[in-house]
């Protein structure tokens, strides 16, 4: 977790000096040639989950220049989000199945951007749970 938060450090300062150290979606530094301008990426809003049965509808607003989304999914709101489905630059909603009646379920998305040395991700959303009953 610190070499995230140092790398999120140095994404600050890096972009006032117009590179950004580029991620891949797990976290592990892939490329510091992207400019600025195109980290711009806003992050998805609108975040809305709900429960029906053992399923969570998951809906956000679209990301104008997103090339895709990613879900991600954890059992307790601090814990260890995974990413548990990802769709295209048209999708605004996914369900994910399997969930277990009477625990928490958090989730966050991000959006990407496709770029020459792989993707850049938007900051997750705000955190959104469902309880299935």
């Amino acid at each position: 977790m610190k070499l995230k938060n140092a790398i999120c450090a140095l994404t600050a300062a890096a972009m006032m000096l117009g590179t950004v150290p580029v991620c891949n979606e797990t976290g592990i530094f892939i490329n510091t040639a992207v400019t600025a301008e195109a980290a711009k990426l806003s992050m998805p809003t609108g975040v809305k989950a709900t429960v029906s049965g053992s399923k969570a509808a998951i809906t956000w607003n679209k990301v104008s220049g997103a090339d895709g989304y990613v879900v991600y999914m954890a059992t307790s709101k601090n814990g260890t989000y995974k990413s548990v489905a990802k769709v295209g630059p048209d999708a605004s909603a996914k369900t994910i199945t399997g969930l277990t009646s009477g625990k928490y379920y958090y989730f966050r998305v991000r959006a990407y951007e496709r770029v020459p040395s792989g993707n850049i991700y938007s900051y997750a959303s705000d955190i959104k749970y469902v309880m299935p009953k």
